[in-house]
C-alpha cells in the first residue's frame, strides 16, 4: 500500500497519470489511516502485488529508514 491512497480521478493531473499532483489527494498515514496498521482498508487503484517469493527480508530492503 503506496503512499498516496486516493486521488479524484477527474482532475487534469489524474487523467494524465500525474497522481501525485491532484490537489485532492490524500495520503497513507496523513489524511488516510493505515500506515502502521496490522490490516488496512486501500484503494485498488493504488495497490501493487507483491511477488510470490517476498519476504521480510525483501521488505527490510525496500523500506525506506525510519
Amino acid at each position: 500500500m503506496p503512499w498516496l491512497g486516493w486521488t479524484c480521478g477527474a482532475c487534469d493531473y489524474c487523467r494524465g497519470g500525474q497522481e501525485n499532483l491532484c490537489s485532492a489527494a490524500r495520503f497513507t498515514g496523513y489524511q488516510l489511516d493505515g500506515g502502521y496498521a496490522d490490516h488496512a482498508l486501500a484503494d485498488a487503484r493504488y495497490c501493487l502485488p507483491l511477488p510470490g517469493d517476498f519476504d521480510d527480508a525483501h521488505a527490510r530492503r525496500c523500506s525506506a529508514p525510519v
